[in-house]
């Protein structure tokens, strides 16, 4: 059966098929037998579904569509998923779509053309998004402004090639591009002021990052890690008389960064030979506990200058998580190094120096419930338990500092004075304008003019 699937992707022509009358589709002008495109209006919304029809290297026919949020090309197999999934009283399945499509590729009407003009793709994902107008030129910055931002920022080289706007809301959102190694992955959208959604972005926004260019050959003098990439923009305009001279690359993840996106951060790390890692995250519950995150993953390579070598004696993995109540953290040690003894107790008195401190701030008890599990043959784990509070969460990133990484340098945290540093920047710039105002009244006032 998955022989005859494939065999449908290049048999069946997908634009024939989709040009049914069931399925509601008609050709623009700017179709061409090249790139076939073709459009439809969904239900009585009149929102437009727009479709690009290529070939992949296999020769299996691929789509585009701005209704499926995604930048990976598609096939029939695909469309008749999406499609008829409603027909069938349970999920539809593999079979299903087989039985649906068999007596299609035996029609003649719909038989692929072997010297079809359709050409392969080539085109990246951003062209795809572009085409498909996900993406349009950023002329309206209103929703940039509302962070705070200034032309400045936004015309800097590090952030302006990655900012597009996204039709459909006013003022229009902000799409900012993000990838992986090789290329577009996502398109993470800012939809409102307030924060990042990442459930309206487009793409595979847990496998990619959100990087700014680099305006020097490495190595950089700094690599900042933000939640959001306006926040990031924040935190640079912000800093502007520090880190303008600096040879600098900004990431942001989005909320709760995936495995797969702090391993992009390891590899701009590895790649890039930082002088120093700033997490900018924000002050906030969330900002501590993906800080939190960033420190638990992240390794520096033994052959790093700026690294304590005592700090290499670290052999363990540590894992952390939340639910609503609760802050989690597994510290895994294995037994069958040299310094295992020495890490262990190391480990225990940093927790314990840490409950001093929470103790002493805040006379709530301890912070940590701890627990060790030593049963297993190889490894140790340190289990620890608090309360899901932002105040935890700065604590035991200051533990996961000290143990793993001795306090390094190389590590700097950067925190907002108010949730993030858009809130900051907006504050300054109004602190700024009130008091501008202010003096202009006091000097309307020594010139004789009266209000």
């Amino acid at each position: 059966m998955i022989q005859r699937l494939n065999n449908y992707k290049k048999n069946i022509d997908l634009v024939k098929f989709m040009k049914q009358i069931q399925y509601g589709f008609f050709e623009p002008k700017h179709s061409t037998s090249a790139k076939p495109i073709l459009e439809r209006v969904e239900g009585n919304l009149e929102k437009k579904e727009t479709y690009t029809i290529q070939k992949n290297n296999k020769n299996e026919f691929i789509y585009w569509s701005t209704k499926d949020n995604n930048l990976k090309g598609k096939t029939i197999i695909d469309f008749v998923i999406n499609n008829h999934n409603k027909d069938f009283h349970n999920e539809i399945k593999l079979s299903d779509v087989d039985n649906f499509l068999e007596p299609i590729s035996k029609n003649q009407d719909f038989k692929a053309n072997l010297i079809s003009q359709i050409t392969i793709s080539k085109e990246n994902n951003l062209t795809i998004a572009k085409d498909l107008s996900v993406l349009i030129k950023l002329d309206d910055r209103r929703t940039l402004y509302n962070k705070g931002l200034s032309d400045m920022t936004i015309d800097n080289p590090l952030f302006n090639k990655i900012m597009y706007n996204i039709p459909g809301t006013d003022p229009l959102g902000v799409g900012y591009i993000s990838i992986n190694e090789d290329e577009v992955q996502a398109i993470n959208i800012f939809v409102n002021e307030n924060e990042l959604n990442i459930d309206k972005s487009i793409g595979n926004s847990q496998n990619s990052i959100m990087c700014t260019s680099i305006t020097k050959e490495p190595p950089i003098d700094s690599l900042v890690i933000a939640e959001t990439m306006d926040e990031a923009m924040a935190h640079y305009e912000s800093d502007y008389n520090n880190i303008q001279t600096q040879n600098v690359r900004y990431i942001a993840t989005g909320k709760n960064p995936s495995l797969e996106q702090l391993r992009l951060i390891q590899k701009n790390i590895d790649e890039l030979n930082p002088s120093t890692l700033i997490i900018a995250t924000s002050n906030s519950l969330k900002g501590e506990f993906t800080q939190n995150k960033i420190l638990s993953k992240l390794n520096i390579s033994p052959d790093r200058k700026m690294l304590n070598p005592s700090s290499l004696n670290f052999r363990g993995f540590i894992d952390v998580e939340e639910t609503t109540q609760l802050g989690l953290i597994n510290i895994t040690l294995p037994k069958d190094v040299p310094n295992f003894q020495a890490n262990m107790d190391k480990l225990l008195a940093s927790i314990e120096n840490k409950q001093q401190i929470f103790n002493n701030l805040h006379q709530e008890g301890e912070p940590f419930t701890i627990e060790i599990d030593t049963e297993g043959k190889k490894d140790a784990i340190v289990h620890l338990k608090f309360n899901n509070s932002k105040m935890n969460w700065k604590i035991s990133a200051d533990l996961i500092n000290e143990v793993k990484f001795d306090n390094h340098p190389f590590i700097r945290r950067d925190v907002s004075i108010q949730e993030n540093f858009n809130k900051d920047l907006i504050f300054d710039k109004n602190d700024k304008l009130e008091n501008k105002n202010n003096n202009d009244i006091d000097n309307d006032k020594q010139k004789g003019f009266s209000m």
